[in-house]
């Protein structure tokens, strides 16, 4: 083990936790994994990784856990109540940190201490490196781009909570919103124009992630309509004002067993388009490969300190050839040219 880069994970119990460590692993790296529950998971009781209970609210847990790390992932949910904590863990341990959600943490990103990389998930993180990798085809003068992403998941508790604080406010996003002349508008679609037949089994809600807008603002897109997929049986209940995230993670468990991640984007420029599909499994596995990536990625690169979007930092590398020798999914590109 003498040489080898320690990767703390906290959240490891999860689907997203649990594949970021079965990946790092399988690529040579030292893995430690934090669960909350008292009782450790049965998955790893004969795992071969070091496993602590660590209890997000205690520092003294925390700083024990991520003694002598070299990158510390932040795994652990509701992100908007943790991320902040795990992140701090990471700087006090001069140390990287990436986080699949954290997309409110860049509102600090000038007064960054360490190296943070954010939103390093699907969706958040693979729909913006998508998107990104379209536009720098097109380019982005009299471009518009319509972005649909979600699919059929179990929620978590913590996943729960963080979709319920974004469907309903401004946390990490604006609902029924689109951009307009570069400028956030009310969305002029309840839903996207273009959207193959495979995937129209969804109810599509208007929504503008931070990080398409993020995205928008720093490449000067001009027409962004964006959407969040979601079953029918997800979305009759979002669609109540009082929202119990407990509702959503038994409704969620109980009717999702076909599980499916989507991004589907469509970017236009005058009689120019490039349409690119993603399809693939279960959410948080997919989740936890592309977090993995990334944690790699941060570790072989030379950043400056600060706090970035996957998508920054891996702009110009092939993260879905990547991905390819870690996941199954389906990956389509057509363009009019």
């Amino acid at each position: 083990m003498q040489g080898k880069h320690v990767v703390c994970v906290f959240g490891a119990s999860g689907s997203v936790g649990s594949s970021a460590a079965d990946e790092l692993e399988k690529n040579g790296y030292q893995v430690r994994l934090a669960y909350r529950k008292e009782r450790k998971p049965l998955w790893m009781e004969n795992s071969k990784y070091e496993t602590y209970q660590v209890d997000l609210d205690d520092e003294e847990q925390i700083r024990q856990f991520c003694m002598g790390a070299d990158l510390i992932i932040g795994a652990a949910g509701p992100s908007m109540k943790y991320s902040e904590r795990m992140q701090k863990a990471a700087i006090d341990c001069n140390v990287p940190y990436v986080d699949p959600g954290g997309m409110h943490l860049l509102k600090n990103r000038n007064h960054a201490s360490n190296v943070s990389v954010v939103g390093a998930g699907v969706f958040p993180g693979l729909s913006g490196w998508m998107l990104l990798s379209g536009i720098n085809e097109l380019g982005t003068k009299n471009v518009s781009v319509e972005l649909s992403v979600g699919g059929r998941y179990a929620f978590t508790n913590g996943a729960a909570l963080d979709f319920v604080e974004e469907s309903k406010g401004m946390k990490s996003g604006v609902p029924m919103a689109c951009i307009h002349d570069r400028k956030i508008a009310p969305a002029k679609r309840m839903a996207p124009v273009h959207l193959p037949d495979s995937i129209k089994e969804y109810r599509c809600m208007p929504y503008i992630t931070e990080e398409v807008l993020k995205i928008a603002k720093d490449r000067q897109i001009e027409y962004v309509d964006g959407f969040t997929l979601v079953t029918p049986e997800v979305f009759q209940l979002i669609s109540r004002y009082d929202l119990d995230p407990k509702r959503l993670v038994k409704e969620s468990a109980e009717k999702n067993e076909n599980y499916q991640t989507v991004i589907y984007n469509w970017i236009q420029k005058e009689e120019e388009y490039l349409e690119q599909k993603f399809t693939g499994g279960e959410p948080g596995n997919i989740t936890g490969r592309i977090l993995a990536l990334t944690a790699m990625h941060t570790l072989q690169s030379k950043l400056d300190l600060g706090c970035y979007t996957m998508p920054e930092v891996m702009e110009h590398v092939n993260v879905v050839e990547k991905l390819r020798t870690m996941a199954c999914f389906e990956y389509t590109r057509k363009s009019s040219c």
